[in-house]
């Protein structure tokens, strides 16, 4: 085949192994920012940061085997543009999925029953058992239950409320 000086797309039809090796080359930077995002856990800061500083190290052993099989088309300041831009992806993703994490669990009220989810059913309050209990109930009936009768939160409810008074939706018991 003739060089055309720039990038040309071969597509086989259907799903091919070649699929699969267009994919492998994600993994390098993908498993080093979630490793690194996993290792600088539980802060937002530290989290971004073992994210980029995990993605920066596997776009790095990418480009390296890319240079190994005489692959590498790119000069070094371009590889080293590549690293910066994959790291400065990872870490700005890995915060901004964390800060919108932490919002929604704060919002639905959810940050207190994290450190409860190890608690049975026994030992569950009787207003949970008994929320529980409403739930089954609607749910045996052939509805479906709305925030409140499933024991939710109030600002969980108000929420659930709106949105089915926005959407028009009569089928949740409240």
């Amino acid at each position: 085949m003739k060089p055309v000086g720039k990038n040309l797309v071969i597509e086989d039809e259907g799903f091919s192994f070649g699929d699969v090796a267009d994919l492998a080359g994600l993994v390098p930077e993908t498993a080093g920012a979630v490793i690194g995002g996993i290792l600088g856990a539980p802060g937002l800061v530290t989290g971004a940061a073992g994210a980029s500083i995990g993605a920066a190290a596997g776009q790095s052993v990418e480009e390296y085997i890319e240079n190994l099989l005489g692959l590498q088309t790119q000069s070094g300041m371009e590889v080293a543009k590549d690293v910066a831009r994959e790291a400065a992806l990872a870490g700005t993703f890995d915060y901004a999925g964390n800060l919108i994490f932490r919002a929604g669990k704060a919002a639905f009220g959810l940050a207190g029953r994290g450190v409860k989810a190890g608690t049975s059913a026994s030992q569950a309050s009787e207003a949970q058992q008994a929320a529980g209990l409403r739930a089954l109930r609607i749910l045996d009936g052939g509805g479906l239950p709305g925030a409140e009768a499933a024991g939710f939160g109030s600002v969980a409810s108000r929420l659930s409320a709106t949105s089915r008074n926005i959407s028009g939706s009569e089928d949740q018991a409240v």
